[in-house]
């Protein structure tokens, strides 16, 4: 069978997209992965295999209430291209992961009677998942509380499964990460991660604790910056710390990486706490202060209910993380402990479980 896959925007919606698709290829179907052509989809989609075929999309700006003409035009024009995709193609089924280019995507599958699977990956459910929903084929949830902000969408329809995660990530190893890193076996080693397109504030308050951390001998830190940071990182950082300190635009290794740190600083978006408890590993985290409904907060409760993690707010960066990220780092049996928390809340077959979905939609069994 053939499928659509589609989601963009950001790498918070495009991960799992992939993930699925990968999965979906892996068990012998097509895939084709719609999404923005300047989006991160466009390159990452095409990194793994996928074929990639681009469509137009954006939203509005709240505060300029004129964008919300000319981005309805832009859905409307894409939707009808992608209906005529649709139409032509026959797919077996579309799966929308969210952003902008997932709703006419969505639309042109209702309309051509397409079956539609949508997945949101946030507690609070995007403007994208929220219209879709009430005529999706099956509402794929990585959080039981999502349901609340779905009114109005048929809740027999409605799944928990989990956020995928890529199976690169699934399948990291410690060893390889650190002999590609430079970092002894028996050494700490601190990531610092801001979503794909990095996190000013957290970056720079990390930067202020430079002296604090470095003077933890064993200490280790890996520090992906966000291409659009990376270089007054560098700058901020200075230099003498050698590769105890390594700064990086974007991990390519992600999996690896992941699997060979013993505690992240992290945002809390909903792909980076799905891989933090997938792998099971010790967590402080900073909420974006500015996402939608604040939703990162929202995502990180689970984890700090169970004891998983620390939890910072963005505004509350200086007066409490040198405490706070010191402390965790010099508690070995604090960390071992938040890693067996995480662990168990951790959802590493979700990415099966979705496929399956999708798959049942399709009436293709498993």
């Amino acid at each position: 069978m053939r499928f659509v896959v589609c989601g963009g925007g950001t790498a918070g919606h495009v991960n799992p997209a992939i993930a699925v698709a990968l999965e979906l290829e892996r068990r012998g179907h097509e895939v084709v992965y719609i999404g923005t052509p300047r989006g991160p989809e466009a390159k990452l989609s095409v990194a793994q295999g996928l074929e990639f075929v681009p469509l137009e999309a954006a939203g509005f700006n709240r505060s300029h209430p004129t964008t919300l003409v000319t981005s309805s035009v832009k859905v409307l024009r894409s939707a009808r291209k992608a209906a005529a995709y649709l139409e032509e193609h026959r797919p077996a089924a579309v799966v929308g992961f969210g952003g902008y280019v997932s709703l006419p995507v969505g639309m042109a599958a209702h309309r051509t009677h397409t079956p539609l699977v949508i997945h949101e990956q946030n507690s609070v459910p995007g403007l994208t998942n929220r219209r879709l929903g009430h005529y999706a084929d099956r509402i794929a949830l990585t959080y039981e509380m999502s349901r609340e902000y779905l009114k109005g969408c048929p809740s027999d329809r409605m799944v928990i499964t989990g956020n995928p995660v890529r199976r690169s990530i699934l399948e990291g190893d410690r060893a390889r990460g650190r002999r590609s890193l430079g970092i002894p076996d028996d050494a700490l080693m601190l990531l610092v991660m801001g979503g794909s397109l990095g996190a000013k504030h957290l970056n720079e308050a990390l930067i202020a604790m430079r002296d604090e951390l470095m003077a933890i001998d064993d200490l280790y830190v890996v520090h992906s910056s966000g291409p659009r940071n990376h270089g007054e990182v560098v700058t901020a950082l200075g230099t003498g710390y050698g590769d105890r300190w390594q700064v990086f635009p974007y991990i390519e290794n992600m999996g690896d990486c992941l699997k060979a740190s013993d505690c992240i600083v992290s945002r809390s978006g909903a792909s980076s706490l799905a891989e933090i408890t997938a792998l099971g590993i010790a967590s402080l985290l900073v909420p974006y202060p500015h996402a939608t409904d604040d939703h990162q907060t929202k995502n990180a409760r689970a984890l700090v209910k169970a004891g998983a993690c620390v939890l910072i707010p963005d505004d509350q960066l200086e007066d409490h993380l040198s405490h706070d990220l010191l402390h965790l780092l010099r508690d070995a049996e604090l960390r071992v402990q938040m890693a067996s928390s995480a662990r168990e809340l951790g959802r590493p077959n979700a990415v099966s479980l979705l496929a399956d979905t999708v798959l049942e939609v399709a009436g293709g069994g498993q």
